[in-house]
């Protein structure tokens, strides 16, 4: 599929197909993803811990309805993403980052939303804050998840805002969460991505729970590593409208 680059996308709010069958996918535009062919990682909780402990965690949440071909699969290359991110250095994820957040700033998306949800990153993962200032000045109202038991809350915050360190390590804001339904867009992390618009989260299911009790439409960011040929998924698994890297912009059929 070729990104295209003048369309405002429509909220989607139906869940990915579920694959009957899958086959390991390869990486779609540069090399690091499925290369080592590892065994499955067994450290896949919730969406906020690409930079946890891996001993810690188990691959128990968002699988619990798969067959077991989509477990395996889901399993494997969750190894195999981490991996990937774990080679980034800092200078290079700094820079991913930038670029990525430039790249938000101006999609109509973005332009038009009153309310953004963003997200505070792991130190192996894009970080979308450098969107935030040029946000607030256009006049958007900011908005954080904080995990509370097993659920992500959305929660306002406002330029001067307390942040605490939360779920595996990560900043997440304090004060009363606010309805999922007010925001407009909301820019999701993950561990891989395809271009119709599947995502591989940490296993948790987090974003999975959240995403259908929003209208907002969906921006995933991403390094260019981190888009291949395939994601398998599962009836739950929330897909994507538009996804953003440092060098792509595609657009989810």
């Amino acid at each position: 599929m070729t990104p295209q680059h003048d369309q405002r996308a429509e909220p989607r709010h139906s869940d990915a197909s579920p694959a009957a069958s899958w086959r390991s996918p390869t990486a779609s535009s540069t090399s690091g993803i499925g290369e080592t062919g590892e065994a499955a990682d067994a450290s896949n909780d919730g969406d906020p811990t690409a930079g946890a402990d891996p001993d810690n965690l188990r691959d128990t949440g968002d699988d619990h309805n798969g067959g077991e071909i989509i477990i395996k699969a889901k399993r494997q290359l969750r190894s195999q993403m981490r991996q990937a991110r774990r080679r980034l250095d800092p200078a290079t994820v700094a820079t991913a980052s930038e670029a990525v957040a430039s790249r938000l700033i101006t999609l109509p998306e973005i332009t038009h939303a009153h309310v953004v949800m963003i997200y505070g990153a792991a130190p192996d993962e894009i970080d979308p804050q450098g969107c935030e200032q040029p946000l607030r000045d256009r006049g958007a109202r900011i908005t954080y998840p904080r995990v509370e038991g097993n659920r992500l809350m959305v929660v306002e915050v406002a330029a001067n805002s307390a942040f605490s360190t939360g779920f595996a390590g990560i900043q997440e804001p304090l004060g009363p969460p606010t309805d999922p339904q007010t925001v407009d867009v909301v820019v999701v992390p993950g561990l891989g991505f395809d271009r119709t618009g599947r995502r591989l989260g940490q296993g948790k299911g987090y974003y999975d729970q959240l995403l259908p009790t929003m209208r907002a439409i969906r921006i995933a960011v991403a390094f260019d590593e981190q888009i291949v040929d395939e994601i398998p998924t599962d009836a739950h698994d929330q897909a994507m409208d538009v996804i953003v890297t440092p060098s792509q912009l595609i657009r989810c059929s």
